[in-house]
C-alpha cells in the first residue's frame, strides 16, 4: 500500500507546473551551458591554473585563501553580533595564518606531499 502511495505522488509532482518549469529551467540552463561566457572564461582560469607548477598552485591557493580569510575576518567588525557566524575570530586569523604560511612554504610542502603522513592518512 506504502509503495503504491509513493508511485501516486511520483506522478502527482510529475505532472505539477512546479515540476515541469523547474525540469526546463534545468534544461535550458544546460543546453545554454556550452555558449556561455562564463563557463568560457572558468574553463579558461581552470586550464591556466591546471597548467601551472604544483608549488605556484598551491601559493595561488594558499595566498586566496589567506585573503578570503582575512577579508571574513574584517567584515565581521561591521556585521552586528547578533546575526555574525558563529566562528570565532581566532579560528578565522589562524585559518588565514596557517594559509599564508603554506604559500610563503609552497615549494617545500609541495616537494615533500608525496612521501607525506598526512597525504597517506588522506588516502585512507
Amino acid at each position: 500500500m506504502i509503495d503504491r502511495d509513493f508511485t501516486a505522488l511520483q506522478a502527482v509532482a510529475a505532472d505539477s507546473v512546479l515540476w515541469r518549469a523547474a525540469g526546463a529551467t534545468g534544461g535550458a540552463l544546460q543546453r545554454s551551458w556550452a555558449d556561455s561566457r562564463v563557463a568560457n572564461a572558468l574553463m579558461r582560469m581552470t586550464a591556466s591554473i591546471t597548467a601551472m607548477p604544483i608549488g605556484r598552485r598551491l601559493r595561488v591557493a594558499g595566498m586566496t585563501i589567506a585573503w578570503a580569510a582575512a577579508g571574513y575576518g574584517a567584515g565581521l567588525s561591521i556585521v552586528p553580533p547578533y546575526v555574525r557566524s558563529g566562528i570565532p575570530l581566532f579560528a578565522i586569523l589562524a585559518v588565514s595564518a596557517i594559509a599564508l604560511i603554506v604559500s610563503l612554504k609552497a615549494e617545500g610542502f609541495a616537494r615533500s606531499w608525496g612521501h607525506s603522513s598526512l597525504r597517506e592518512l588522506l588516502r585512507k
